[in-house]
Formats: structure tokens, C-alpha cells, sequence
């Protein structure tokens, strides 16, 4: 699939139609850092690189590291400790009398060495060391090793760092290196030095559980010392990027209104024209536009897009990637226009005798006198012929935006499935006195879905479970760059790998992704966020959550509703407040939002959490028309028993549990579908998924970088827990073997 197609079959107006939709790809100078003044048409950027977009910098090499003094370190992880149960600031001072406290050896977590295994609760971590003659006399970096969750660690009485936050305020940061400057000043050359660290545990493993080497390295585009995301996002860079392109208008243009379109930009994207500031978008999975056209020269003067993108901090749990990483349209029309995303269809009385598609269109008279627009709407079958058609009169006054609707019926009419993915297009034009003004084809399918706990999930009224996979968006080692080829092709290795549905975590996918899966007939639960106002890391989308929310939601489906795939929306995954009133509140906010913009489709979110508190995750349930679970397998039925009526998805399982979460979905009609943790590989959350033995969990350590989880690798090609599944899904190969040979000793 090419580029071209794409704009064809979202944009292009029919024959005769003056709107105009190119590719705005090509042609971009591109500088890595910040650049002061680029936003200015005179800046001079000859010396920037040329490239073509879509674009990610967090995947191409990084320079050489120029050489520079770094402080000697000292790692301290392994050995013998001393540890106790409990706080008590007191045992920081080295006077501190430790003879009863437990003698442990590290890196390991205190439920394993010590059966600690209560959540929100403290312990301590003592160690004698003598400082060795090369670091004597001169500062030098304590490596203590990786915490869960939270640390304040002391030398010698005087505490020399910590990360995270104590509670009330509580911040985990149970993934960062504890690495900390010791003063000269604070060491006892003639003697022991003690070193005392104060852990906090919420939930789960706590205690020092692994070792660190805090020796820089720079490999490729992974660098251990200037990532900001570390293990989560692989060990990249993001950073500040400029874009620069320019273009010409001519005096024949002007009258039009032009739009700047962009797919996806990660993150933070400030976008100027010809030196004014068009705004900032600070989510970097939504798509979004500007209009152009009162800052424009239309006399032939080149006219230049400055776009500033920065991906800053530790803002992702997963490989994001850096850039404009997705296509980008220049739309010119008529004042008389269908706006952007202006087309909402959907289906009605479906059967395969008949069925009845509605349109609904906005039309938006931007002209500076009132009009009256003829709307003409034809339909054209998947072979493209016609299938039916209406036209409509109205008044629209200056300035004036309205919705139209038209409902067409037709006969025998051909249905979208997973099997059959029939896909009609609808041709949309807008005339002024027999002169059309504007046209926009969109492509729909026809196709009924349904979801109820007796029957679980019916497509076109024949029952089906989901068996799904769970898909960040990066396409392996191509990084984030949502190049055609690459995103259709994961569609067609998990259609050819046995899945029937995507669900997109976290964040909405590309544009061309869910074509893809309305070519190939793939269902798709479509996502929106990884957390609300409550933080998962210090710079994510917690900190826009409250301006932003609704026009993110609004990008999402108002872009993907008219995809037949897409028959799940989702506000969420493990959202921390989902067991609080703010949370609550957050998701009927939001769940009544969605259903207001499409109630064709239903409303979940992705809980998570221990058994002892799951139930308190009712009160957020309450908002969705589906539940998600992640990792609770022994909740599904006994949840039922308390909600007979709720419809449960397993949003989130482990390859390991495939046939026991299998088994369940089949004996239960209101468990409608397992989507695993993951369909395909990715970059980030680096290791999650590698074999390792009990009690030396060392899978974070670099030069881990993908997360080594998915059924389908990072390149493509199906792993063994894959062909495993085909044989509990019953799809595909019944038989396969497949031998396991260890590394050699040593390795």
C-alpha cells in the first residue's frame, strides 16, 4: 500500500471536485537539539539534513561520545547486609546498635529473604564497607543498586540521595539506578563507613533486588547515561528535534482555505507558519490540524512550516519514539466545505436482505455570505459500483457549520466481517448552484455488533470470541516511523498467526494501521491513555490530562469511528485512581463523553490490581459497558456471581495461562474474548518478558531493550508460545515441536 492510496481513499474529492489533499511528506530539513529561532521564516537552515517523513530519531544512530572525566564508582549491591523490619529514623547514625538485625546476602527482594510480604510498609538495609585506596581522598559515585519502590540512603549518618517520594505525597521509582555522590568529607579513611538505606514498599517486591553497572554505554541509538525513559522506553534518547519545510502558493490558490494535517507527532509539538504560532499539541497518538490560510502569501513567496517536537523527560512506560513519526496532508478546499473528520457513518436494520446506512454531515460555510449547498451522497459497492444514493437542499448562513443527515437503504447488501471484509465507500459532495465546491470519499463497512452477558459477542449476529493480542505501535527496528508497509504487514502476521482483534495499548494507532484492519478484517479495541491526572511517570499525560482529555478523545473517535474493525473504545489501562471517587468520577466523565460522540459502540477500561482490593474497582466498572481485566484470572467468575450482568474482556493475560484463560472464555458466554500480553514484540519495558532463574531477576539489565513478550517477535516470525496457541485456539498448526537449546555455561 502506498502513501497515495491512503490519501485517495480518505481525502481525494470525486471528478470534477476542487479539493486538493497532498502528501506533505517529502522534502523536510531536520536538525536534532533546539534551535533558537527556527520558528522564523529567514532562519537559515541550509545546513540541516533533508529526510522524508514519517520520521523517528530516537532509532538512528547517535554520534560518538566524545570523551570526558567521569567520577569513579563503587558498587556495593552484592554481599553480605544487615536488614530489619520496620522504620525508625534513628537507624541511619552509624552509632546505631544492628547486632539482632537480620544478616542477608543481595541483590534479592525482602519477601524472598526475609518472608516481608506486606504491602505499604517500611525496612532498613545496613552495610559495613571499607573504601578502597584508588578512591581515597576524592568524590566518587555509591552504585547502592535498584530499589522497590522508594530509598533514602545514608552515608555515614548523612543521607546522600533517594528516589521516589515517601508517602503521604508516594512516587515509586522502583525501575531507577541508585547511584549517589559521596563527599570527600564524609569518609573515614582510618576505619568502617556504614551505609544505611531506607526502603518504603507499596505493593508487591520490595528491598534492593538488583545489581548495577553505572559505566556509560552507547550503542547504536541506545545510550545507558543520557536516556531519560532508561529500561522502559529501551534505553533511546529523545530530546528536542526542528522541522523545516517550505512551499509555494500561487494567486490562483487564494479564496481557498488551507489545513495542515498531522497523524501523530511524539510529542509536545509546537507548529508555526511563516513565523506565527499556529499551537501546541502536547499528545503524541492523537491526530490533529491546523488552518493555515490567513498567515499564507499566495504571490509565489515560499511559505515555511517550523515544527519544534520535544520529547523531554521520563514520559512513557514503552519505546515512544521522537518526531513526526506519521503522515502529514496540506488540505485545500472551498470555503464551502466538509470539515476535517466531518462524516460519520453508520448502519442500521442490517440483515442480508436489506440495510440502511446513515450519514450524518457537517458542512461548514466559511465564506462571508450565506449560501444554499446541495448535498449529494452517493454509495458504491466493494467491487465499486453504485449501490445507492440521495441529495438534500439546505440554507447555511456565514460562517455557519451543520449537520446533515441522509439515510439510504439497500438491497442484499454485502457484509463486513473478519472473513469476508466487504468495505462500500461513500461519495460525499457539496455543490453551490450545480458547481460542487467540495467532495470527500469514505470508506465504511456494514456489519452489526452486539455484546450482552448471556450471548457475550455477536458480529452480524453470529457469535465470536476474541482472541486478541495486545500492540504498542512501534514497528520493531524501524523504530516508531509509521511506514505503510510496516504497519499493514503486523496486521497481516497476526491474522496469519490466528488473531482476530488488536487492542491498540495505549494510545490510538495510525491511520493507516486501522485501514489495514478493515482490509484484512481484523476487530480492534481502540485506546486512548495510559493514565489520567494520577502519574505513572513525572512528565506523562497526567500533566494534560485535565485540558486535554475531551479533544483527545474527540481526535480519536471522530477519526476512527467510521472504521468497521474498531467495535470496542477503551479510556484506559491500569489507571492509578481507578479504586478512588476521583477515578470514579474520571471515568463516567469520560465513558459518557465517548458514548455521547458514537453510541454505536461500547466503553471499557483496563483494571488491574491485587485480589485482597480488586472489588474496590466497582465503582469504575460502574461507568463501562464492558470490564477489563488484566492478570485476574480468578476473578472472572467469581465476579459474575456478584454482577451476573456484566460483560468481561480479559484486556491483559500471560502466554503461560493461554489455555486456562482459554477454557474460561469458552465455558462463559459473558467473558467474550482474551487479548495477550503481547500479539507482537516491542521496544521497552526491556526484558519484562526473559526467562530467568528464581532469585536472580536480572531482567532489566541493558543491553536489554525489547520487551521479548510477544507471540510474534520483534521482526515478525512467530515464536513458540504462538504456535502453542494455535492449538488451544484450534487454528493453524495442531502439531508443532520445538527443542530448547541453554546457553553455554558461562554465557
Amino acid at each position: 500500500m502506498t502513501n497515495e492510496f491512503i490519501r485517495d481513499q480518505f481525502f481525494a474529492a470525486d471528478a470534477g471536485g476542487p479539493r486538493r489533499c497532498e502528501s506533505f511528506d517529502g522534502g523536510w530539513k531536520f536538525s536534532l537539539g533546539d534551535a533558537a529561532g527556527a520558528q522564523r521564516p529567514d532562519f537559515d537552515d541550509g545546513n540541516w539534513r533533508m529526510l522524508d517523513l514519517p520520521h523517528d530519531w530516537s532509532m538512528e544512530d547517535l554520534p560518538e561520545r566524545p570523551p570526558k572525566p567521569r567520577t569513579p564508582y563503587l558498587s556495593i549491591t552484592n554481599g553480605r547486609w544487615l536488614f530489619q523490619k520496620g522504620d525508625d529514623l534513628a537507624w541511619k547514625e552509624p552509632s546505631c546498635d544492628d547486632a539482632a538485625w537480620q544478616p542477608v546476602d543481595l541483590p534479592d527482594t525482602w519477601e524472598a529473604h526475609s518472608n516481608y510480604i506486606e504491602d505499604n510498609v517500611y525496612g532498613w538495609y545496613r552495610r559495613r564497607i571499607t573504601i578502597p585506596e584508588e578512591l581515597r581522598g576524592q568524590d566518587f559515585m555509591l552504585a547502592v543498586g535498584k530499589v522497590d519502590d522508594v530509598d533514602e540512603t545514608y552515608f555515614n549518618g548523612q543521607k546522600i540521595g533517594g528516589l521516589g517520594t515517601f508517602p503521604p505525597n508516594y512516587e515509586s521509582a522502583y525501575e531507577m539506578p541508585r547511584v549517589y555522590r559521596v563527599p570527600r568529607e564524609l569518609v573515614k579513611e582510618d576505619g568502617e563507613n556504614i551505609v544505611a538505606v531506607r526502603v518504603f514498599d507499596c505493593l508487591l517486591n520490595g528491598g534492593i533486588y538488583e545489581e548495577i553497572d553505572p559505566t556509560p554505554v552507547r550503542i547504536g541509538p541506545f545510550d545507558t547515561e543520557e536516556t531519560a525513559g532508561g529500561r522502559d522506553t529501551g534505553y533511546v534518547v529523545g530530546g528536542t528535534g526542528w522541522y523545516r519545510k517550505s512551499f509555494v502558493l500561487t494567486e490562483a490558490e487564494r479564496g481557498s482555505i488551507v489545513s495542515l494535517y498531522f497523524d501523530g507527532v511524539y510529542m509536545n509539538a509546537d507548529v508555526w507558519v511563516n513565523g506565527f504560532h499556529l499551537g501546541n499539541h502536547p499528545y503524541g497518538y492523537t491526530a490533529f490540524a491546523y488552518e493555515l490560510t490567513r498567515h499564507l502569501h499566495f504571490d509565489g513567496h515560499p511559505n515555511v512550516i517550523a515544527v519544534r517536537v520535544n520529547n523531554l523527560g521520563h514520559n512513557s512506560r514503552w519505546y515512544s519514539g521522537s518526531g513526526i513519526y506519521r503522515h502529514t496532508w496540506l488540505v485545500q478546499t472551498h470555503p464551502v466545505h466538509i470539515p476535517q473528520w466531518g462524516i460519520s457513518i453508520t448502519t442500521q436494520d442490517v440483515s442480508t436482505a436489506s440495510a440502511t446506512v446513515r450519514l450524518a454531515v457537517s458542512v461548514l460555510n466559511a465564506d462571508a455570505t450565506p449560501h444554499e449547498v446541495t448535498l449529494l451522497i452517493n454509495l458504491r459497492d466493494p467491487q465499486g459500483q453504485p449501490a445507492g444514493k440521495a441529495s438534500s437542499r439546505h440554507h447555511l448562513e456565514a460562517g455557519q457549520r451543520r449537520e446533515f443527515v441522509q439515510e439510504i437503504k439497500l438491497n442484499t447488501p454485502l457484509l463486513w466481517s473478519v472473513v469476508t471484509p466487504n468495505l462500500y465507500s461513500a461519495h460525499t459532495m457539496v455543490a453551490i448552484d450545480g458547481d460542487i465546491t467540495d467532495g470527500v470519499r469514505a470508506p465504511f463497512g456494514i456489519r452489526t455488533i452486539s455484546f450482552d452477558a448471556k450471548d457475550g459477542f455477536q458480529l452480524n449476529g453470529m457469535p465470536m470470541k476474541l482472541q486478541g493480542g495486545c500492540m504498542h505501535h512501534d514497528n520493531g527496528p524501524l523504530g516508531s516511523a509509521a511506514i505503510d508497509r510496516a504497519e499493514v504487514r503486523r496486521v497481516e502476521l497476526m491474522k496469519a498467526a490466528g488473531f482476530n482483534a488488536i487492542r491498540t495499548s495505549h494510545n490510538p494507532p495510525s491511520q493507516v494501521f486501522l485501514d489495514a484492519c478493515d482490509r484484512l478484517g481484523m476487530l480492534v479495541m481502540d485506546e486512548t491513555f495510559d493514565c489520567w491526572r494520577e502519574k505513572k511517570n513525572s512528565e506523562d499525560y497526567h500533566r494534560y490530562f485535565d485540558e486535554w482529555w475531551q479533544r483527545d478523545i474527540d481526535a480519536m473517535i471522530l477519526r476512527d469511528r467510521n472504521h468497521p474493525s474498531v467495535i470496542i473504545w477503551s479510556i484506559g489501562n491500569e489507571i492509578p485512581e481507578q479504586r478512588a471517587a476521583d477515578g470514579f468520577r474520571s471515568a463516567w466523565m469520560q465513558a459518557d463523553y465517548m458514548r455521547k460522540l458514537d453510541p454505536s459502540r461500547p466503553v471499557t477500561q483496563a483494571g488491574c490490581g491485587d485480589a485482597k482490593d480488586w472489588a474496590k474497582i466497582d465503582g469504575c466498572f460502574a461507568a463501562l459497558d464492558l470490564c477489563g481485566y488484566n492478570y485476574q484470572l480468578p476473578q472472572h467468575v467469581a465476579d459474575h456471581q456478584r454482577f451476573p450482568e456484566r460483560i468481561i474482556v480479559t484486556t491483559e493475560s500471560v502466554p503461560n495461562d493461554a489455555f486456562d484463560y482459554w477454557m474460561m472464555v469458552l465455558d462463559h458466554p459473558y467473558i467474550i474474548g482474551d487479548f495477550v500480553w503481547t500479539g507482537f514484540d516491542y521496544i521497552g519495558e526491556s526484558g519484562i518478558g526473559q526467562a530467568y532463574l528464581e532469585g536472580n531477576p536480572s531482567h532489566y539489565k541493558f543491553p536489554w531493550h525489547i520487551a521479548y513478550c510477544g507471540d510474534i517477535d520483534i521482526c515478525g516470525r512467530q515464536r513458540q508460545q504462538s504456535y502453542y496457541r494455535n492449538v488451544v485456539w484450534n487454528c493453524g498448526e495442531k502439531i508443532h515441536v520445538a527443542v530448547h537449546t541453554p546457553f553455554p555455561a558461562g554465557r
